[in-house]
């Protein structure tokens, strides 16, 4: 197992009136020069080789440091589909760290719209490993507002996840069962 480095991230979110603030985003690394995903080495959470993706990141607030494989990689930032991505080429050496800017800039409004999903497992399923705290984290990153819980034969809560993260603002979920 070789070095780390470090991802820096300083991400900012644009609404139309020109405020910037921070917000829940994703950032996703395709490497152009890494080293792949290995499952054999464990996982590394957000750790993938689907359709090129090496690493998602979902962030609380636009600032975390976050360890990476050492490489290249072509870094996309993204805040859902109401908000433009940001692309940019980012070497990570080694030992060291590198700092990941963007502004991400709301280009569509919604106005009396809310973006849901409906059939969501978490943990409390056999058949998904996410953890509760880390589904709210992935879907207020992603851009919806609201969820609701289906685990089999377990009702579970996204509640205290979304209050722990401080995340009221931006998403709201229901229990269900499936």
């Amino acid at each position: 197992v070789g070095q780390s480095a470090t991802l820096v991230l300083d991400l900012n979110s644009v609404e139309r009136d020109g405020t910037r603030g921070r917000a829940p985003m994703k950032v996703s690394l395709r490497g152009v020069e890494a080293e792949a995903p290995d499952p054999g080495m464990g996982e590394l959470e957000g750790e993938r080789e689907e359709y090129g993706l090496y690493r998602a990141v979902y962030s609380l607030g636009g600032v975390d440091r976050v360890a990476v494989k050492p490489g290249r990689y072509r870094a996309i930032v993204s805040r859902g589909e109401e908000y433009e991505t940001v692309e940019r080429d980012i070497t990570l050496a080694a030992g060291g760290e590198a700092t990941l800017t963007a502004d991400v800039r709301r280009v569509l409004d919604t106005p009396g719209q809310v973006a849901g999903d409906f059939h969501q497992h978490t943990v409390g399923s056999i058949d998904s490993g996410r953890s509760l705290c880390n589904r709210v984290l992935e879907d207020t990153a992603e851009g919806l507002e609201y969820a609701a819980t289906t685990d089999h034969d377990n009702i579970t809560d996204f509640g205290p996840c979304i209050a722990s993260q401080n995340l009221q603002r931006w998403f709201g979920a229901m229990r269900g069962d499936e």
